[in-house]
């Protein structure tokens, strides 16, 4: 592609005030003139956006397992457990607003990751337990009525379970969000 110049009024893009004007040469001297706004990047032939790059930024965003704690915190020969018909204290340590950024040319997007909702699932088949935030590490003299405190109340036993042991699961929702060039 051959850059033709800056600013051309009219056709085909008349609601843009900038835009770069290109001339596409294909094989056996067809030509044709292609307008990018911009702001956009043509790579291998393609213009590329800023919503482009937010895309390929998300796409590579890491985020982590939700990584849990609980208290009580009973030990056992077969791993973690808790007890039962007492709240169990769940928060989630490592909850942080990820980032991920990409770039081409004068094209770029910055993505943002916010962790706004946890939930826990017991395993035992009880009602989840959701919780706008990461929850509330468990410290002594802390009240159950606390409204940061994610709680869990396991009613029976995991002696008819499958290896005699729950399996809980945790997970966060995300908020999305990007900003770009142009």
């Amino acid at each position: 592609l051959i850059q033709l110049g800056g600013s051309l009024p009219g056709e085909p893009l008349p609601w843009l005030d900038s835009y770069l004007w290109y001339e596409q040469i294909w094989p056996g001297g067809s030509r044709a003139l292609i307008a990018v706004p911009i702001g956009n990047v043509i790579i291998a032939g393609v213009v590329v956006s800023a919503f482009d790059m937010a895309l390929w930024a998300r796409d590579r965003l890491a985020l982590p397992d939700p990584n849990v704690a609980f208290n009580p915190d009973v030990d056992s020969p077969v791993g973690a457990a808790t007890l039962v018909n007492l709240p169990t204290w769940w928060w989630v340590e490592n909850w942080s607003i990820r980032q991920s950024r990409a770039a081409a040319g004068g094209v770029w997007a910055e993505v943002t990751a916010t962790p706004i909702v946890s939930q826990l699932r017991g395993g035992d088949g009880g009602t989840p337990s959701t919780c706008d935030g990461p929850g509330l590490e468990w410290r002594r003299g802390l009240s159950e009525t606390d409204s940061r405190a994610c709680t869990y109340n396991y009613e029976r036993s995991s002696a008819g379970a499958p290896g005699n042991r729950f399996t809980a699961t945790a997970s966060i929702v995300w908020r999305i969000t990007w900003v770009g060039s142009g």
